[in-house]
């Protein structure tokens, strides 16, 4: 029997991922959509431009209607004072005429209709705006959202070829531990994404925290894909480009706003990247963990906690809020059990590739390249920043 025959269906779909290099066609796709995508995201920033200045133009007509309206009760006042003067002249019936008429006119236009009218349907159509604006955020954000989504799957169909950690040698008990970590990290994603297309989470989340999570993902499969994948082979799924999250400000200006001292944490982590320091990669591990500890200590103090929870699964054994615990306690004013569990997953995702990571550091020489901690500094700067949206929530 010929041995193609032999293959399951399965065998011969893994057997297409893993043999076409590159895989062209999917290639071109991915790149056509994140062309797509990116066009959609040059758009609203022309759409909010036009809509912005059609506003100011709306509101500064508005304001000018009703001052015209109080100039026209004013002007109306004063003639009804010469009505009455003139229809006092008796020998005058000419003017008395007229100015019955223009009583009768001055009556027709007493409730400023037209002018009322005109205010009125601008008002509605300046609210019909806003609805509209807020239609196109949600569009544009998920957008947004798929661009990321769409990149985090091509770089995991990539891993398929090989196992996670293989770039760096990664042991087999840490090859296991980066598999169910991503298994369970992309379940996660999937529950909550399926639970926001069926509830209003977006009237409860600003938009930007709603492009996280797959922004996230997103972060991770880079990673990954640093660790795994050989670098002459990574270039293939670096052509697709993923719409960024607008920042008002820097992690770093953020970081500083809540203590003076955690700026320095991740200055050194990239300081110490650019150098040529062989004990660089302990640096740089070492800072970003310690920075992801004391920010959720920072955001969920012991004290604080167990005032919020007395229940005993918060808390460890030596009666200490548990890592989820805190992370609850930042969510809290979101009350979504499935973005709580992902938020969970994601901190646990980037701690156990940093435990990774710091075990290779104890190598000697270590292996770790440039670009793999950087993707580690980029994966722990994304979900920093997650984690501060979060928090803001409570404020």
């Amino acid at each position: 029997m010929n041995k193609e025959k032999e293959l399951t269906e399965s065998d011969k779909v893994i057997r297409q991922i893993t043999e076409i290099k590159p895989l062209t066609e999917y290639n071109n796709l991915m790149t056509s959509i994140g062309s797509g995508l990116k066009a959609v995201a040059e758009y609203k920033d022309q759409a909010a431009s036009i809509i912005s200045a059609f506003n100011t133009s709306a509101l500064k007509a508005a304001a000018e209607y009703e001052n015209q309206m109080a100039s026209i009760r004013s002007a109306f006042e004063i003639m009804s004072k010469s009505y009455t003067l003139f229809s006092s002249i008796r020998d005058s019936s000419s003017i008395r005429a007229i100015t019955e008429a223009n009583k009768l006119i001055l009556a027709m236009n007493r409730e400023d209709m037209l002018v009322n009218s005109m205010a009125r349907s601008l008002r509605e159509g300046l609210q019909q705006t806003q609805e509209i604006i807020k239609s196109l955020d949600t569009t544009f954000d998920r957008s947004a959202m798929l661009s990321a989504s769409l990149a985090a799957q091509f770089k995991l169909s990539e891993l398929q070829k090989f196992p996670l950690g293989s770039a760096i040698n990664a042991a087999a008990s840490l090859q296991d531990s980066l598999r169910l970590n991503l298994d369970s990290f992309t379940a996660n994603y999937r529950l909550l994404v399926d639970f926001t297309n069926h509830q209003p989470i977006t009237e409860v989340l600003k938009p930007d925290i709603i492009q996280y999570p797959s922004h996230e993902v997103y972060r991770e499969a880079e990673l990954l894909e640093q660790i795994t994948v050989p670098e002459d082979e990574q270039a293939v799924s670096d052509k697709y480009e993923v719409i960024p999250i607008p920042e008002e400000r820097s992690l770093e200006d953020w970081l500083g706003e809540i203590n003076s001292g955690f700026p320095s944490l991740l200055q050194g982590a990239r300081a110490v990247l650019n150098t040529d320091n062989p004990d660089r990669a302990r640096h740089v591990t070492v800072s970003l963990r310690e920075l992801i500890g004391h920010i959720l200590h920072q955001f969920a103090p012991n004290d604080e906690i167990k005032t919020w929870s007395t229940n005993s699964s918060d808390y460890d054994d030596e009666g200490k809020p548990t890592r989820r615990a805190r992370l609850l306690y930042i969510c809290r004013e979101i009350n979504f059990d499935p973005l709580s569990d992902f938020v969970d997953a994601d901190v646990k995702s980037v701690l156990t590739l940093i435990k990774v990571l710091n075990a290779e550091t104890h190598v000697i020489p270590c292996r770790l390249t440039y670009q793999q901690l950087q993707a580690l500094i980029d994966r722990t700067e994304s979900c920093l920043l997650f984690l501060l949206r979060l928090n803001s929530t409570n404020n």
